[in-house]
């Protein structure tokens, strides 16, 4: 399942790989105006709306996989491409192991935009990623009324306690940033969203929190200058490797 808005050029490739690797897929389109929305109404899922701008990410996920009614869940962005290492399919990996764990963690994998990107998708011209695995993991999980997950999908809880975890060689490629206009539109929906939720603290999101401000403070001008300085990489960068999408 996933919240989605505004990820026209990437979300049709999300969906469709997902729906090879579970059972059913639920996507939640948050008022997007770019023809995501119209997106995924073509594709094979359940589609629903939800009208409220708030970035209550973590309290409308953890609502939505309890209203689904399916045993365990995969919460996924619209950015990322989720996968086992050992190809099955990820409902295969969680049957066979749903005994000794309630949470699986995935190693989060960072792609980067670089030189020389040519192909017909974001994900097949990012064909570098970071070397170092991100130190925050994502979770797919049991589903039960008393959960909640963390912003970000890195950590769930339930009855307010850190259940444990096992590493079932799941990975997540993630795509977070692929173009300076892309980069611009999520920074403006990410912080407008965190603006509206005035009772979320400071230390959630940061980041986009900061690329934000540097919007209101700069424009769009300053987020692009931003993007080609420090986002934007040399294929030679020895912080990155060439491993492209597998799937």
């Amino acid at each position: 399942m996933c919240l989605v808005k505004d990820e026209a050029d990437v979300i049709e490739r999300t969906i469709t790989h997902m729906l090879g690797q579970v059972d059913r897929v639920v996507a939640v389109d948050n008022g997007s105006t770019d023809g995501t929305r119209e997106i995924l109404a073509s594709l094979p899922i359940e589609v629903r709306d939800d009208p409220d701008p708030r970035h209550y990410q973590a309290r409308k996920v953890t609502a939505l996989a309890i209203d689904t009614g399916g045993k365990y869940v995969v919460p996924f962005d619209a950015d990322e491409i989720w996968y086992s290492t050992s190809r099955e399919p990820i409902a295969t990996v969680i049957r066979r192991n749903a005994r000794k764990t309630w949470v699986f963690t995935a190693e989060l994998l960072e792609h980067v935009p670089t030189e020389g990107m040519h192909g017909d998708h974001p994900f097949d011209r990012m064909r570098y990623r970071r070397r170092t695995v991100n130190p925050l993991l994502k979770v797919a999980c049991r589903v039960m009324p008393f959960m909640q997950f963390s912003e970000g999908y890195h950590s769930v809880t339930y009855h307010g306690q850190y259940a444990a975890t096992r590493p079932f060689k799941l990975e997540v490629r993630h795509f977070p940033y692929r173009s300076p206009n892309q980069f611009i539109s999520k920074v403006r929906n990410g912080y407008n969203g965190r603006k509206a939720a005035a009772d979320l603290p400071e230390e959630v999101s940061p980041h986009l929190r900061g690329f934000g401000r540097m919007l209101e403070s700069g424009g769009e001008e300053a987020l692009a200058e931003y993007f080609w300085s420090n986002i934007w990489r040399e294929p030679d960068d020895p912080e990155l490797i060439a491993d492209p999408c597998p799937a």
